[in-house]
């Protein structure tokens, strides 16, 4: 019997890149547009950065930086990166609730930061948005060696679909320059709202359609269909700029599921056999397999 570890790699499907042009079309605007979270952030980044998608925890994230993109779960100390946490939100969400929110995610972000003024409210690709800007003088969270001062900010944009988080930061001696890229590349992003994948439910999995789609894990990330194909991808990075074709499919499990009520009955391809049961919990997902491990999940678009 398989045993199932934790659920859910980046691949480019979730983002595609093509290029832009200015509402005047006499003045070509040759930046790329990135289409990440299956389309719904659209963001311009500077020419000649780098772009990739990296695996982070229970994120997907959007590294966009003046370097090459190395490191796997090490964010960017010059550059910026972004995520879009999928759930759905009141009208009347209050900016206050995501004042909080933020204060929270830049604590978790790095480490002896310190905040410089206030939090700004603003309107970010129309919609509500909060900035804090911020300075590092003890290092990063995931380099604590770091002894050099960085200045950055960090900013939330609450959409009625979710709620698009950016990080930027810079070394002191190149912020003046990467302050100006970084708004610069703030003023492109257009968020859509997510469209249904047009995924038919077939009758054996009707009973799990609240949670058909894609979903991240830890290291992993999990696709349910809705014409019955389950999906297990590994984490792996993948670079969009430059581009890099990567067909390697080690540690993909592919296979066939039914579902009834809460308990989905997966066979694999390899011909092995798997009992998930599922449960949701707020906007995450729970899966618990047949020895009592739990794996928490949370929604992505791709």
């Amino acid at each position: 019997m398989r045993r199932f570890y934790p659920i859910i790699t980046v691949l480019i499907m979730h983002i595609a890149v093509s290029h832009a042009w200015a509402e005047n079309d006499s003045v070509p605007d040759n930046r790329d547009i990135v289409l990440y979270a299956g389309g719904v952030v659209e963001v311009r980044p500077p020419l000649g950065w780098h772009i990739a998608e990296v695996p982070f925890g229970r994120e997907v994230r959007l590294l966009v930086t003046p370097q090459p993109i190395e490191g796997r779960r090490v964010m960017p100390t010059d550059g910026m990166w972004i995520t879009f946490h999928a759930q759905s939100i009141r009208q009347g969400f209050a900016v206050d609730t995501i004042q909080e929110v933020l204060q929270k995610r830049l604590k978790l972000s790095v480490k002896k930061v310190r905040l410089a003024g206030n939090v700004s409210i603003m309107n970010i690709a129309d919609y509500p948005a909060v900035k804090q800007e911020f300075t590092i003088g003890d290092g990063l969270a995931n380099q604590p060696n770091t002894s050099d001062t960085h200045i950055g900010f960090h900013v939330l944009i609450r959409s009625t679909f979710g709620i698009l988080e950016l990080h930027a930061v810079a070394p002191a001696t190149e912020h003046a320059l990467r302050k100006e890229q970084f708004e610069s590349t703030i003023s492109t992003i257009v968020l859509k709202k997510p469209q249904d994948d047009g995924d038919v439910v077939v009758d054996s999995v009707s009973d799990a359609k609240p949670v058909i789609g894609s979903w991240k894990a830890f290291r992993s990330r999990l696709r349910l269909y809705g014409d019955g194909r389950i999906v297990i991808r590994p984490d792996r990075p993948s670079k969009i700029v430059p581009q890099r074709i990567d067909k390697a499919a080690d540690g993909i499990l592919t296979g066939r599921y039914e579902a009834r009520g809460d308990l989905i009955f997966v066979r694999w391809d390899d011909g092995s056999r798997q009992n998930l049961r599922w449960r949701r919990h707020n906007e995450n997902l729970l899966i618990t397999d047949h020895d009592g491990q739990i794996s928490q999940l949370r929604r992505i678009f791709e």
